[in-house]
């Protein structure tokens, strides 16, 4: 059966009915009875053999469809395994004109490194390995234009660890050593918002150590400012001629009595309608 043949036959398939579609490999195409389309697994190009060939990985079954035939409402990959998570965000894997138009964006909730995870990842030269936490994902990450993730604790050498002090002035205390950072570029995750209920944690001290570890460890940030910065309050990430501007701010935080409230304007993001309104002015 042709690849025409095949999108057409999804296509006209019969509404009010649910069906189910083979497309080889370990993946599906399900129509359901209102008519959306839902791929698991999908598998629809050669990128495997072409990136990994030379170690004799090669599709099992001919491909019978085009991605580009269908216009899929969810697409599900049940597991990290090379050929799905790349098909999903590269379509293919060619450079089409369509996909020139587009870029993927990964947003990932909060990277804390609280004590349990430092203990298991510290080595006997006191230094850490978390690659452990991430190895699950790095792979999809990779194929992924930008990975943003929201780095929810400190990284203040000034400031007692939260293997030290599980709390300060009975709040939960987020800081962890600045290698946690390796890991977390060797993940993909190249920039971090970094406004949150615990940007304070360490005082002024530790907002301005964990920019210094940012700024080595190549990562873009952004929420939290030295106190004498001047500069955006916002990331820009291009790709394809597709601008994306990435703000960060926060209405909670819990140790906002080791500053002034003008010195908190100066260091920390905070949220408001009107500041929020501003940092998307300054963006355009």
């Amino acid at each position: 059966m042709g690849i025409s043949d095949f999108a057409v036959r999804v296509r006209t398939a019969e509404t009010g009915k649910t069906h189910l579609f083979y497309i080889g490999q370990a993946g599906f195409i399900i129509k359901s009875l209102s008519g959306q389309l839902l791929a698991v697994d999908p598998y629809l190009s050669d990128c495997v053999e072409r990136v990994e060939g030379h170690v004799g990985f090669k599709r099992l079954l001919p491909k019978i469809l085009s991605p580009y035939e269908l216009e899929f409402d969810c697409i599900i990959a049940t597991h990290p395994h090379f050929d799905q998570s790349t098909d999903i965000t590269s379509l293919g894997g060619e450079d089409t004109e369509e996909q020139l138009k587009t870029v993927t964006l990964c947003l990932m909730g909060d990277l804390m490194c609280l004590a349990g995870q430092q203990y298991t990842a510290e080595r006997r030269d006191g230094t850490h390995d978390y690659t452990g936490s991430f190895h699950l994902v790095r792979e999809f990450f990779s194929s992924c234009d930008f990975v943003v993730g929201n780095l929810e604790t400190t990284l203040s050498e000034s400031n007692p660890y939260s293997t030290k002090e599980r709390e300060v002035n009975e709040q939960p205390n987020c800081n962890a050593p600045a290698d946690y950072l390796q890991s977390l570029t060797w993940a993909g995750i190249t920039y971090l918002v970094t406004a949150n209920n615990h940007s304070l944690d360490g005082g002024l001290t530790g907002i301005e150590e964990t920019i210094a570890h940012l700024d080595e460890y190549g990562i873009l940030h952004t929420g939290t400012y030295r106190k004498d910065y001047d500069g955006a309050h916002y990331m820009m990430m291009e790709k394809n001629g597709i601008k994306i501007a990435i703000l960060s701010s926060t209405e909670l935080i819990n140790q906002r009595a080791l500053v002034t409230q003008s010195q908190l304007a100066r260091v920390i993001d905070s949220y408001s309608k009107k500041n929020i309104t501003n940092r998307i002015a300054q963006a355009r």
